[in-house]
Formats: C-alpha cells, sequence, structure tokens
C-alpha cells in the first residue's frame, strides 16, 4: 500500500530527517523529538485510513515508547514483517536473510539459474556461498546447454560441492549499524582480493565508541566473475579490478551513508598492485586506464576532506579472499 499524504513533507539537512507540522508551519527534528514526529505521523495517516473501507495498515517500530503511542488496534499484531526484502525482528532489531535450498535432483539449466537467483542479497552479506554457483553457471554457459537441459556428466562434482557447501536456510545480522552507546570515530576499512575465476571486495565500518570499546560491522561485499574468453586478465590485473570495485563502492557508501567519517583505508595482498596504485608508473595501457580512473576517485574524497590510503594485509587475514574463492 503507498500512501501520498500531502500536508506533510520532509526534508534532510544537515543529514536529519524533519517532518513538516501542516498547522503551524515549525519543524520537529527525529533526533531531538521523536515522538511528537511520530504522532504527527499517525494522525496525517489516520486522515488517509478514514476514507478507506478496507484498512490494511498496522505500526511496527523498535522503539517501545513509539509503540505505545501508537493506539493498540493499529499496532502490528507480530513484531515480525517484511522490510526491504529481508525479514525484520522489531523486537531484537535484526534482519533476516533466506539462503535458498538446492533443488532435488540434476537440475535443469532454467533450475540452476532460478536456485541462483532466489537468495535475495543486495548488499552481498553472503556472496562467498554464492560464488562456486556463478562458476558452474558460467561452466554452463559454456557448454552451451538449453534451459530444459540438465547439468552434463562433467559438472555433476561442482554441483553437489554446492549442497554439500548450504548447511544453513537463513542468515541474521543486526539492522543497526553504528553501536547503541555512541562512538567518536569512524573508520571506513575496504578489502579486495581476486582468484583465478573472481575479484571480491567487501566494506567494513570500524567505531571507536565511547565507552572505550571498538566495534567493526560488515556492511557490504561484491564478487565478479572473469569474463569468458578473457585471457589478457592475469592474476595482478584481477587484482587491480578488486581494487577499482573497492574504490567504487567506497564512493558509493561514502554518498550514501551520512556517518562522518575519520579515515578511508584500502587494504590489499598484491604488492605489484599496489605498486601500480601509489606509484602510478605502470607502461602498460590496460593497467594505466584503471589506476587513472582509481586516482580520479582518490581526488574525489580528497576534496572531502578524507584522504584515503593503500596498505598491504597478508593474505590469510585478508577477508575478501573468503569472497573471491568461495566457501
Amino acid at each position: 500500500m503507498t500512501l501520498q499524504i500531502r500536508t506533510m513533507t520532509t526534508t534532510n539537512k544537515d543529514n536529519k530527517l524533519y517532518v513538516q507540522f501542516p498547522f503551524n508551519g515549525k519543524e520537529a527534528t527525529l533526533h531531538d523529538n521523536y515522538l511528537v514526529a511520530v504522532k504527527r505521523l499517525i494522525s496525517l495517516l489516520e486522515v488517509q485510513l478514514a476514507s478507506m473501507t478496507d484498512r490494511a495498515t498496522d505500526f511496527l517500530c523498535n522503539n517501545k515508547t513509539v509503540m505505545a503511542a501508537i493506539p493498540e488496534q493499529d499496532r502490528s499484531k507480530s513484531s515480525i514483517c517484511k522490510l526491504l526484502g529481508h525479514h525484520w525482528d522489531a523486537e531484537n532489531d535484526t534482519f533476516t536473510l533466506k539462503i535458498a535450498q538446492p533443488p532435488e535432483g540434476i537440475p535443469t539449466k532454467r533450475q540452476l539459474a532460478s536456485f541462483m537467483a532466489s537468495t535475495y542479497d543486495p548488499q552481498g552479506l553472503l556472496s562467498p556461498i554464492g560464488v562456486a554457483s556463478k562458476s558452474l553457471m558460467a561452466k554452463v554457459w559454456k557448454e552451451k546447454l538449453k534451459w530444459k537441459d540438465p547439468l552434463p556428466t562433467s559438472l555433476l562434482p561442482d554441483w553437489e560441492k554446492i549442497k554439500t557447501a548450504i548447511t544453513a536456510n537463513s542468515y541474521t545480522v543486526p539492522r543497526r549499524i553504528t553501536p547503541a552507546q555512541g562512538f567518536t570515530h569512524a573508520s571506513l576499512i575496504m578489502f579486495s582480493d581476486a582468484s583465478k575465476d573472481h575479484y571480491a571486495t567487501c566494506a567494513y565500518l570500524r567505531f571507536d565508541c565511547k565507552d572505550g570499546t571498538t566495534q567493526v560491522q560488515l556492511l557490504f561485499s561484491k564478487t565478479r566473475i572473469r569474463p569468458i574468453n578473457n585471457e589478457h586478465l592475469t592474476i595482478p590485473r584481477m587484482e587491480l579490478l578488486g581494487v577499482l570495485t573497492a574504490v567504487h563502492a567506497a564512493a558509493t557508501i561514502h554518498s550514501e551513508m551520512h556517518i562522518p567519517l575519520s579515515s578511508l583505508t584500502f587494504f590489499c595482498d598484491n604488492t605489484a598492485v599496489l605498486n601500480w596504485v601509489t606509484h602510478k608508473n605502470s607502461s602498460d595501457k590496460w593497467v594505466t586506464n584503471r589506476v587513472k580512473v582509481i586516482t580520479e576517485l582518490e581526488q574525489e574524497f580528497t576534496k572531502k576532506k578524507l584522504s584515503p590510503t593503500f596498505r598491504y594485509v597478508p593474505t590469510d587475514k585478508n577477508p575478501a579472499d573468503i569472497a573471491s574463492r568461495g566457501a
């Protein structure tokens, strides 16, 4: 159901959400006056809902004080609902991602594609378990199978490995990114890696909390498969594509996430690639073109007073290694 409330407008100023009060023209900041804004929102929704014969709207919030302010008949009967494609548990404030289960028997090309598309994971939090499926689908395309054709015998061992690796049907993560106790500094840390078939990046937020503790949160992950019949893509070049993907991802995260960052660090376990990026002295045109894009994005970060740094990380301490090889 989509409701359009013309008497209320919301604007984003200084990274805060404001609710326009239609009667006195004043604004209340949700950060400072949360309950007042919620009550106003509910009253405006009531005006819209009163004209409807079938009321199909329930309210659910993870704040008990706000829920108490909502009329009982309008509260959701369950603390779990679908939100942003996932199941949101308001009581525990967690998202549950459903993991697709492999079909029984030998799948057809269509069934394999359906299985891969059945796990909704826009943040890439389940990337490691999808790597093997991407590799298998690439091999299926090389076999030039029709949609109704079952997998050939030569690919069945790969399929059995995928089935064995999936041991759960869901994965639960906290919805909240920032620490409840507040923080003094936030850092965005990007890792990248590549194998012979895939390259990957993952993003972590590191918080220095006000109580003296440190909290680290996985924010995003992305894996890309090596293009078919692209022999010039050596592993170092794949590693460079991983760094490029990491820089693009960091730019998107920084522009969409309204959290002030103290630092931005990119980690890679390939010293040759780090040399390309930091010294910009490669004579290879393919490499130079990718490094140029990375440099341009670096300059955009610098304009926003966030100077990125590139550092080495050992392979066994690089979390992107899991995303590039699968788990």
